[in-house]
């Protein structure tokens, strides 16, 4: 009898052994993951957003100043903010505001229009980036956990439709006993776009170990992901178009862009591809705002304002948003297509609040 229940001790003592080895190994596959991806958890259910449908339609021209937003012929109150930049997408518009008050816990937060209205995000986004789909936007939350010193910066992916947060994680962001304020104001991680597709989609963003690397991270799983440099292939300042992979250029190229070896973009100018990427946008430089063919590299005219014309954004099928007029002074906003001209959609008349658009520069 003594035998059996040994034998029985035994094999208790066994089981609660493999058990508590598949808890382990379940626990430390999770933790693997964490560990690959800096806490990476995938799915969290954590509502970021409102759920909304698809209403703003493709190629409305978008754009605010002060506490209004417009989105083609609708108008939409913020609030007492004065809007800093915003995003565009199917699903609605990602503004970034500065409260007015004077005493708030943030002074700029980021606002949430969908169809059904206006909702602060949680947390503290950086910029937003939209995968090509248009459901799906990322950003770095610089309010992640907190650590020893600051608060530990995280990349977000968010599906826009039912605003559940898909992705979070810190990877590469700095370890516990960094301190992050410093390090963060150094280098300044960043989303930067999307690869892939589907359940390939791949978030891209700058991290913030040594000089900043280029990190991917399938949505999926958090999984990490090679992804191309900025620039595939060419010497620097002799870069064309095809040098460029698909994370890149949503919306902004940059400065190094070239068409048959010459140079698109002056000091402190950009070179903004069109969504057909038939046309390059050359702007950035006060009172110019050059579109050239693509890979030609001819110029096309017309001119798209007589006053400091800049690109707002590229509208699809040819059309471009453009803004003329300095602060302070009278200011229009076009609608304007490659080769035939300009239409004036709105007169916003002086005032001390910069016209905002999808791309930063064009204020």
């Amino acid at each position: 009898m003594a035998t059996v229940r040994g034998r029985w001790t035994a094999a208790l003592a066994l089981a609660v052994v493999a058990l508590g080895l598949l808890a382990l190994a379940t626990w430390g596959g999770w933790q693997w993951l964490g560990a690959r991806g800096g806490d990476t958890v995938v799915d969290s259910g954590r509502q970021l957003l409102p759920p909304s449908d698809r209403w703003v339609e493709a190629g409305v021209p978008v754009w605010a100043r002060g506490g209004v937003l417009r989105v083609g012929e609708r108008s939409i109150a913020l609030g007492d903010v004065a809007a800093s930049d915003l995003t565009p997408t199917p699903y609605g518009v990602l503004v970034r505001v500065d409260r007015r008050e004077a005493a708030t816990p943030r002074e700029r937060v980021m606002l949430a229009v969908t169809a059904d209205g206006v909702a602060e995000v949680r947390g503290d986004p950086g910029d937003v980036v939209v995968a090509a789909d248009g459901r799906h936007a990322a950003w770095v939350d610089r309010e992640g956990p907190r650590q020893r010193l600051g608060r530990l910066a995280q990349v977000v992916v968010v599906d826009l439709a039912t605003g559940r947060e898909l992705l979070r994680s810190g990877a590469g962001m700095g370890d516990p006993d960094d301190d992050l304020p410093d390090l963060y104001s150094e280098l300044d991680p960043e989303a930067l776009g999307f690869q892939g597709e589907g359940e390939d989609l791949v978030v891209v963003y700058r991290d913030a170990t040594g000089a900043g690397s280029t990190v991917g991270l399938r949505v999926r799983d958090g999984a990490p992901q090679s992804v191309p440099p900025r620039w595939i292939g060419g010497e620097a300042r002799r870069l064309t178009v095809a040098d460029v992979p698909e994370w890149a250029r949503r919306p902004v190229i940059g400065t190094d862009l070239a068409l048959r070896g010459r140079r698109l973009a002056a000091s402190g100018a950009a070179a903004v591809l069109s969504p057909d990427a038939r046309h390059v946008a050359r702007t950035g430089v006060p009172g110019e705002l050059v579109v050239l063919t693509v890979p030609e590299g001819d110029v096309v005219t017309p001119r798209y304002g007589d006053r400091a014309p800049r690109l707002g954004a590229w509208l699809g099928d040819g059309r471009l948003l453009v803004v003329t007029g300095r602060r302070g002074g009278d200011a229009s906003v076009r609608v304007c297509r490659v080769g035939s001209g300009c239409t004036v959609v709105a007169r916003p008349g002086p005032g001390p609040q910069r016209i905002v658009t999808a791309l930063p520069r064009s204020g």
